[in-house]
């Protein structure tokens, strides 16, 4: 995949967060970022017990991994459920659709898609660090992925995570499997 196909790919996801939320309006977006918000706080403070409790189905190292994803998930389904019930059947379901809220839900969707497309550009380039030379400099090609770079979401957000990457990569330099 070339830099100008990368570029193109995050730029269709933001246009279609956009359009999906002028179709399901404001209320619905915000109701989804309360959602993610409420997954996140979920996984971050209750991995650990999660984790100790899924010791008994999977290795530790298995169930601190997938503790966090699965209270994230869990949570935020939850959440989006509970609330599109209550936002159903409250008056504040006659708002939804209106021209003013399609418009502002276009609005928060596309922050939303700008949002997951800079994650997923940040993940990509620490992904490519550890790729062989030829995906490498393909990715490093992309104008958006030298953006995401220079404001680095992930390593602002998990930065001993993208230190261990770094660590990773830089002990596999000069290894035969990497070209």
């Amino acid at each position: 995949m070339t830099g100008t196909a990368i570029d193109l790919a995050a730029l269709a996801t933001v246009a279609l967060a956009a359009l999906l939320g002028a179709s399901s309006g404001a209320l619905r977006q915000v109701l989804q970022l309360v959602a993610v918000v409420a997954g996140v706080l979920a996984a971050r403070h209750l991995a650990a017990p999660v984790a100790a409790g899924l010791g008994s189905f999977a290795s530790a190292p298995v169930a601190r991994a997938i503790a966090p994803a699965f209270l994230f998930l869990g949570v935020s389904a939850l959440v989006s459920l509970v609330g599109g019930a209550l936002l159903r059947g409250t008056a504040a379901s006659r708002i939804v659709h209106g021209p003013a809220d399609r418009g502002l839900g276009s609005l928060l969707g596309g922050v939303k898609g700008l949002l997951g497309a800079w994650v997923a550009l940040s993940l990509l380039l620490l992904v490519a660090s550890v790729a062989p030379r030829e995906w490498e400099r393909d990715v490093r090609e992309s104008q958006l992925v030298r953006l995401a770079a220079r404001y680095d979401l992930v390593a602002r957000v998990a930065p001993e995570g993208a230190r261990t990457l770094e660590r990773f990569r830089t002990r596999g330099e000069g290894e035969p499997g990497r070209k």
